[in-house]
């Protein structure tokens, strides 16, 4: 991935979330995880319902995307964040093989 920009990540990831929330995309959220076939483990193409983001002195940031039968959260203790091409990226503290990427249409 060219174009990678990381700098006080999670309040750059929270704010693109924001910016098409609000320009009312949907958000296409792909969950690899340790997949050798390079398939999503989890796929969602589809608006969000809402988007929550709240600070814990333990956790950090805390981003969730809520959707209608589903959430995903990302804690700024477990995942590091970027932007990449336009997509907002999140990758796990633990365990370099699992990685979320958030495209928008």
């Amino acid at each position: 991935m060219s174009n990678v920009v990381e700098f006080n990540s999670f309040d750059t990831s929270s704010n693109e979330l924001w910016k098409k929330f609000g320009e009312r995309k949907n958000f296409e959220v792909s969950l690899y995880h340790h997949n050798r076939d390079s398939e999503p483990h989890i796929h969602i193409n589809d608006r969000p319902s809402s988007i929550e983001i709240d600070h814990d002195d333990e956790d950090g940031t805390i981003i969730v995307l809520n959707y209608k039968s589903l959430s995903f959260t990302w804690y700024e203790k477990n995942h590091h964040t970027n932007l990449s091409n336009g997509a907002v990226v999140f990758s796990s503290k633990h365990d370099s093989d699992t990685y979320w990427i958030i495209d928008f249409h």
